[in-house]
């Protein structure tokens, strides 16, 4: 079955690279007017679900991007349903731009035909190997994958078509490799 679960997240990956979504690249910095968070988190998303036959699903992920404009899109939306104050809103825009400028972040929601295949928390032991390569063949692991646990009803909102048996992770890779 392990050989079964490293074929589909390589079928995740080079389908999901040719699924037609136009390719985008990260800007050069924090944008000046950040843009609606629905447009940015459309932009920086791609999906892809594997099944077998017509419905059995062996795995259906998606991976956001978290770019500076994606961020900034973020900052604006969260200070919106929160009511934050310019002083708050300012201080979550530093700790977004901060994370933007010293790593490339990836929120990968995921849903397994077996809940014990969603296991991207156990790094090294996990069943799945995760790397993220460069233009130039050098590929880098993420630091500790980690768990969001923020409550499901805030995570719907900032992730579109989260189910009952998703499961959304963050991984994060340095910008700066030795």
């Amino acid at each position: 079955m392990r050989a079964c679960t490293r074929l589909a997240l390589c079928l995740v990956a080079g389908v999901g690279a040719c699924a037609g979504a136009a390719p985008v690249v990260p800007g050069q910095g924090w944008p000046d007017k950040p843009g609606d968070y629905s447009d940015e988190y459309e932009r920086w998303t791609r999906q892809q679900t594997v099944r077998q036959g017509v419905v059995d699903l062996i795995l259906d992920a998606r991976a956001t991007l978290l770019s500076a404009e994606w961020r900034a899109a973020y900052v604006r939306e969260q200070a919106r349903l929160e009511r934050l104050s310019p002083t708050d809103t300012q201080a979550l825009a530093d700790g977004e731009r901060k994370q933007a400028d010293e790593t490339w972040e990836v929120a990968l929601v995921v849903a397994t035909q077996q809940r014990d295949w969603n296991d991207f928390t156990k790094n090294d032991r996990s069943m799945w190997t995760i790397r993220l390569c460069g233009a130039d063949d050098r590929c880098v692991k993420p630091e500790p994958v980690h768990r969001d646990r923020r409550p499901a009803s805030v995570l719907r909102h900032w992730f579109r078509g989260l189910g009952p048996f998703h499961v959304v992770y963050r991984l994060r890779f340095p910008k700066k490799t030795d």
